[in-house]
């Protein structure tokens, strides 16, 4: 008896943000009309691998994400390492919805900051948990590495241009978002772990340029159509022979205006494939819907029979997603290919994209009040198979990729007693950018202030816990009546003299958005968080995070690490801890200095009121003193003369202040100052 032979199930849209083997992700950008924490979470940690708690801990931005104004705002508090940027100006935003679903993700060698890989997701699912647990829907990734730069095969070409288009659509729409968060930096920093990752990502996007006569598998509809460009694509592509089928899937259709009629963006696509001789006179035409949700298709159906097209069901392949799964068709796309009354589809290509094929989603280029931003991809492929049959490679067989069978039972008849289902609902717009985009604070364990940038302090005011306006001092800080909030309120004053009010995240004196108390250590447990650089630190706690919100109460209760050969040695102690510290930091390549200088720095801050510290301080010497010579830093920044010098000087020198050790003698010698 022969057992059914199971499909490998497809990755999740989360793991499409899966980190590459030998490298982790350290920034990237997203754009889509939708998304939530749940979501999030599940691809940062895939991203980062660092888990929810690690990345408030570091408080560092991994992904800027630009979504649809009626999405609402999604706190780093909820999603650490997130950063949801907000559109600047509802009024002239360049589309009706930004409905486009792109990611572009940056990855680094664990071992070689120089070795990195940029990845180009196109979906046609929101960043959502409702996308992978609810809804069939589709993603098209590519790929490039830093050693394909020097190969000219045909598909690194392509990849190559697809990454140049996707990047400049975003460039392009990061224009209309609030970014001042991804480069703030508190006074007296050159920078912070999240202004370094995003300056090294467009270094590294930059990088990547169009291969000449290369066209591009991306594009968008930012100035022209989908439909008009279509054929221009497919010429380009040297699609230039006639098929005699055609399927075309959406999650939505736009109704007629009788009510009854084919929708016209379908009659147009077969008409425009036509009219380009790609498609023939009398092909062979399939339109796949939700079965529970049809739209327009519902009362259309007579027309549909008239013309000799057929509606069918689109397809929930069970040894995917199970059996008896209720997930509905949101997937955009077409097929085509020619059909020879045997199982091989020939001379396919295959539109996916975020475009439903409605008049906003397709017809109209992207403007403020006709069309949506839009973006997809559309690519020639090697022959296809309609239906599976032994020993067929279960990725040529169209059924296992697309949602999508040719079964008589999924056909779709007014028998059925088809049910349109509610029309789309406009939702309304609750994320707009506020005066301010973050706050600074400045302070101690137990007190401090916030400050705004120069020109919106007058703007605004900022609440306190309980929605008090906070007292301002002379400098016009705001005075905050606790410790560092990992978030605040701020209210404005619009032109027509509304009141708006807004959450925005906060920077500490590290330059952290959002982060986490960081807790007293031990010496001895300074180490254990620096010698894994750049890998993230293992002992960072996930009981601090509990679906998605961080616990505030209870944070003083937390036990200070123990450290029993730091307690009986300490001059032993601390000076082990600087000679390894010179060790590792010799060895950190130039690429990953900055990131250093951060974990140097806030490790060692941490340390302020250790044992070891303590006790070494009864001596009158500084023990930080001997990391400024240049045998114990790396050749690139042995003196202040360099950028890197002065990053790492300023770093050290905010620690000796921390320790109390600035003014004492130097080991071997006088202090700096003197």
């Amino acid at each position: 008896m022969s057992r059914k032979r199971r499909l490998p199930k497809p990755p999740s849209l989360a793991q499409h943000f899966e980190a590459p083997d030998d490298c982790y992700g350290f920034f990237g950008w997203v754009c889509g009309y939708s998304a939530d924490a749940a979501f999030l979470n599940d691809a940062l940690e895939r991203f980062t691998r660092q888990t929810s708690a690690q990345r408030a801990n570091e408080g560092k931005v991994w992904l800027a994400g630009m979504l649809d104004p009626t999405n609402p705002w999604i706190s780093p508090v909820d999603a650490p390492g997130f950063a949801h940027l907000r559109i600047k100006n509802v009024d002239k935003r360049p589309f009706r919805l930004l409905h486009a679903k792109v990611a572009l993700l940056g990855f680094r060698a664990k071992d070689d900051a120089e070795q990195w890989k940029i990845r180009l997701i196109v979906s046609t699912g929101n960043w959502t948990r409702s996308t992978m647990e609810e809804s069939l829907d589709l993603a098209w990734r590519v790929e490039l590495g830093r050693q394909d730069l020097g190969v000219n095969s045909d598909e690194v070409r392509a990849v190559r241009t697809d990454i140049n288009a996707a990047w400049s659509m975003l460039r392009w729409l990061r224009e209309h978002f609030d970014t001042d968060i991804l480069s703030a930096t508190p006074a007296q920093r050159l920078d912070t772990t999240t202004s370094d990752a995003y300056k090294r990502f467009e270094q590294l996007a930059a990088s990547v340029r169009s291969a000449n006569n290369t066209p591009s598998r991306f594009f968008h509809n930012r100035k022209k159509s989908l439909l008009e460009q279509l054929p221009a694509k497919l010429k380009a592509m040297q699609i230039g022979v006639r098929r005699n089928y055609v399927a075309m899937g959406s999650g939505f259709f736009q109704t007629p205006t009788d009510g009854e009629s084919i929708p016209s963006v379908l009659t147009r696509i077969v008409g425009k494939l036509q009219d380009e001789s790609v498609l023939t006179q009398n092909p062979g035409i399939d339109v796949f819907v939700n079965d529970r949700n049809w739209q327009a298709v519902a009362n259309a159906l007579p027309a549909f029979a008239d013309k000799g097209w057929t509606v069918r069901k689109a397809y929930k392949h069970e040894d995917i997603f199970g059996e008896g799964t209720a997930r509905d068709l949101h997937a955009k796309f077409i097929l085509s290919g020619n059909e020879k009354q045997s199982n091989n589809c020939t001379s396919p290509w295959l539109y996916i994209g975020s475009g439903n094929l409605t008049e906003p989603g397709f017809l109209n280029a992207s403007s403020r009040h006709a069309g949506n931003l839009e973006a997809g991809v559309i690519f020639g492929t090697n022959d296809l198979y309609w239906r599976p049959a032994r020993n067929l490679p279960s990725d040529r067989v169209i059924p296992n990729i697309l949602p999508v069978r040719w079964d008589d039972a999924d056909i779709l008849t007014v028998e059925h007693k088809p049910e349109p289902g509610p029309p789309f609902e406009q939702r309304k717009v609750v994320c707009v950018a506020p005066p301010v985009s973050y706050l600074f604070w400045r302070g101690t364990n137990e007190t401090g202030v916030l400050s705004a940038p120069e020109d919106a302090k007058s703007s605004i005011a900022v609440l306190d816990g309980v929605g008090k306006e906070c007292d301002r001092d002379p400098n016009g800080n705001y005075i905050w009546p606790g410790k560092c909030p990992n978030q605040v309120v701020v209210c404005w004053q619009t032109e027509d003299s509304q009141k708006n009010c807004a959450p925005v995240p906060v920077l500490d004196e590290s330059g952290r958005i959002s982060g986490t108390p960081l807790q007293p250590i031990e010496v001895d447990d300074a180490w254990r968080q620096l010698e894994n650089f750049p890998m993230v630190p293992d002992d960072v706690d996930d009981e601090y995070v509990q679906d998605g919100e961080m616990l505030s109460a209870g944070m003083d209760t937390i036990a200070t690490p123990t450290s029993t050969v730091g307690a009986r040695y300490p001059i032993r102690t601390m000076m082990e801890l600087i000679e390894k510290i010179a060790a590792q930091q010799t060895g950190v390549s130039k690429s990953d200095w900055t990131a250093w200088c951060h974990r140097f720095e806030q490790t060692l801050i941490q340390a302020a009121d250790s044992h070891a510290l303590n006790e070494f301080k009864e001596l009158k010497l500084n023990p930080l003193s001997p990391l400024r010579h240049a045998p114990f830093r790396p050749t690139f920044a042995e003196t202040a003369d360099s950028a890197e010098g002065k990053r790492y000087e300023d770093a050290l020198s905010r620690v000796e202040d921390a320790w109390g050790v600035a003014d004492m003698a130097a080991i071997g010698g006088v202090n700096h100052g003197q």
